[in-house]
């Protein structure tokens, strides 16, 4: 009788243990994969395209061709053969609404392939710590965007650039 115990207590416990989640958390993805940049923000709105609808996505905004994918492998390396690269230029206009442009003209195919180190909800890798949120990785970049005045001469303000991909 004392085994049945032991036995239907043990059983007990490794049912309530494999049964517990935590209703915070989003469904776990794991990092390896392809991931497609699907936003590329400045946390400006901004209507680069003339179209009257403003975007902080300015991927929404211009017709540059973005192709890139971050391919993560099971063996800790991070690759992309097309990284989104176009220059941009922001200013603040007289009446205060930014506005700019983005050169599509210096496309290319820019690619790296990088050790990475994910830990939780964390990925390290190219010299930046991204978060893991979801189906979206979130790229940070401090300051990155640079606001002139309205003839150029002069940084005014900066702004984070923030890269979202999406896993495919």
């Amino acid at each position: 009788m004392k085994n049945l115990h032991s036995f239907l207590l043990i059983v007990f416990l490794s049912f309530f243990v494999t049964s517990c989640s935590n209703d915070n958390d989003d469904t776990l993805f794991s990092v390896v994969g392809e991931w497609e940049l699907t936003e590329w923000n400045a946390n400006i709105m901004l209507d680069l395209n003339n179209d009257a609808i403003a975007s902080f996505n300015l991927l929404e905004e211009v017709a540059c061709i973005n192709n890139e994918i971050l391919t993560f492998e099971a063996n800790g390396v991070v690759t992309s053969n097309n990284t989104f690269n176009p220059k941009a230029q922001f200013f603040l206009q007289a009446d205060q609404q930014h506005s700019g442009s983005i050169d599509c003209s210096t496309e290319g195919s820019i690619g790296f392939a990088s050790s990475y180190i994910e830990a939780g909800n964390t990925i390290e890798f190219n010299g930046s710590v991204s978060e893991l949120i979801g189906n979206q990785i979130i790229r940070t970049f401090q300051d990155e965007i640079k606001i002139y005045n309205e003839d150029l001469s002069q940084v005014i303000e900066t702004r984070d650039l923030i890269l979202v991909y999406t896993k495919r």
